[in-house]
This record gives structure tokens, C-alpha cells and sequence, in this order.
């Protein structure tokens, strides 16, 4: 992945969660026949809306307070696809992965440290086919 620089935007000033969140972004490796995702380009087309909250909705979808909502993505994937589906339906330009504590450290007090792999693999493809051509998809 090439890190890309994001320009300074006073809505985004440093140290402001915005600014952090931007400088999170990467730009990502496209599906074959597809162009990378060009961060620069959206941020110049106006307010760039993104997803948000996706534990929160899970949970108000009936996935139980303090699981790990990543396990979703193998577990419940219609759910993810749909709570994508209404990010992008709602006016998200761009929309993240259900992939935010998809990582060793954060699965294994769930006993989840072994399906890590699954759980990002699937994130993507959930997000991809949820997405299709209306929004880029960013790894969170």
C-alpha cells in the first residue's frame, strides 16, 4: 500500500479526530480492472460523507453488546451487507470495513485469534458487493 499525503483542511485540523482519520487513510490496492481509490479526488469533489457506526447498528440488530463485531462478517454477513447497503443508500461516499478490531490482539480475549484472515477477507468482499460502482472501499 503507498500511504498518500492528505492536504491540510481546516475542518481538519491537527490533532482533531478528522485529521487523524484522514491521515488513517491509505490508498488501496483495486480489484483487478479497477483504479485504486484516489482519496485526493473525493476530498476535492466536496464534503466527503462516510460510513459510520457499525457496532452500534449491529448491536441494534441484535448482535449482543461486547462481542466482537468483526465475527459478524462470518457470522451474520446478509446483516453487514445491509448495514453498508444503507450507509452508501444514506449518501456515503465511501464506506470502511466491518474490520475495525480484525486483529489478533483485540480477537483473542474472544477466542477468535485463529479466523483473523476470514474475518478481513470477508469484510472486504461483504463491503465490495455492498458498495459495487456507488462507493469506494477503505480498509478500517
Amino acid at each position: 500500500m503507498k500511504e498518500i499525503e492528505t492536504p491540510w483542511i481546516p475542518s481538519l485540523a491537527p490533532g482533531s479526530w478528522g485529521h487523524v482519520a484522514a491521515h488513517r487513510l491509505r490508498a488501496m490496492t483495486a480489484p483487478e480492472g479497477e483504479r485504486p481509490l484516489d482519496l485526493h479526488q473525493l476530498l476535492a469533489e466536496g464534503v466527503l460523507v462516510t460510513d459510520g457506526a457499525m457496532g452500534t447498528l449491529l448491536e441494534e440488530r441484535g448482535i449482543p453488546q461486547g462481542r466482537a463485531y468483526d465475527l459478524a462478517n462470518l457470522t451474520h454477513p446478509s446483516l453487514v451487507q445491509s448495514v453498508h447497503e444503507e450507509y452508501i443508500d444514506a449518501g456515503a461516499r465511501l464506506i470502511e470495513t466491518n474490520t475495525y478490531g480484525a486483529n489478533r490482539f483485540k480477537l483473542a480475549p474472544h477466542g477468535l485469534g485463529d479466523p483473523v484472515a476470514a474475518i478481513n477477507r470477508a469484510g472486504v468482499e461483504i463491503a465490495r458487493r455492498a458498495a459495487g460502482d456507488r462507493a469506494p472501499v477503505a480498509g478500517a
